[in-house]
């Protein structure tokens, strides 16, 4: 509004002072909802790991599942053990999710019991 444009469509208004409350012209620009989700990764303003509000585990318990994972631990038991579902701990042990936390990735497959012929 002080330079006398609106915002144009499909745009929004981001901070290069990372302070919402912010309205000082210079500090403001227009970007894509993407453009704002970027810059905020790349400043590191963005929650990861247990400081997310709906993260289930903390990083000790992710390195341990890794681990125990790694050692054999049949995928079920330990996503019941933590009450997260399979798929969730699959994409844990192999590195999909919490990226940033330690242990061993595995990319083993887990072995079916064959019937009898």
């Amino acid at each position: 509004m002080h330079l006398g444009q609106s915002i144009p469509p499909g745009m929004e208004t981001c901070h290069r002072c990372d302070n919402p409350p912010c309205v000082n012209p210079r500090h403001l620009y227009f970007g894509t909802r993407q453009n704002n989700v970027d810059d905020a990764w790349a400043r590191g303003l963005m929650p990861v790991g247990s400081q997310r509000p709906s993260a289930k585990l903390v990083e000790q318990q992710v390195i341990f599942i890794r681990e125990a994972y790694a050692l054999g631990a049949d995928a079920r038991t330990l996503a019941g053990q933590f009450g997260i579902a399979v798929p969730t701990l699959r994409h844990i042990v192999l590195g999909l999710k919490w990226k940033q936390v330690g242990g061993p990735i595995t990319r083993r497959r887990p072995q079916r019991a064959r019937k009898a012929a």
